[in-house]
């Protein structure tokens, strides 16, 4: 009895992992004897590459519109208040602290409107 335990117990793992991989995408063909297989696709780090550049720009111009909207000085005061608060708001300053290529796009941006 326990020999037929242990062994669902591993067959049971195995099925787990292969619908863990398989939650992300698979791909289904039919082998030369018209049985159908379905494998499962592997996720490439280089399709979460678009994404992640995508997002980090959006952040990046948001923190941009921020810097020309509110004027450098009233934009450092929001950054200080930031920083003065709990861990979330400490990374929420961290992020957002004014850099050259952000201060220069904001001065060019305020020009420009």
């Amino acid at each position: 009895m326990q020999n037929s335990a242990a062994a669902f117990a591993k067959r049971h793992k195995q099925v787990r992992k292969k619908h863990r991989k398989m939650a992300f995408g698979y791909r289904t063909k039919v082998d030369e004897n018209g049985v159908f297989i379905q494998k499962p696709t592997v996720l490439s780090t280089t399709s979460m590459r678009g994404p992640f550049v995508f997002f980090m720009a959006f952040l990046f111009g948001m923190k941009v519109l921020f810097q020309t909207y509110l004027g450098e000085v009233d934009y450092l005061s929001h950054v200080d208040s930031l920083a003065g608060g709990n861990l979330a708001e400490k990374v929420g300053a961290f992020i957002m602290a004014p850099d050259p290529v952000t201060s220069q796009l904001a001065s060019v941006f305020s020009n420009i409107l």
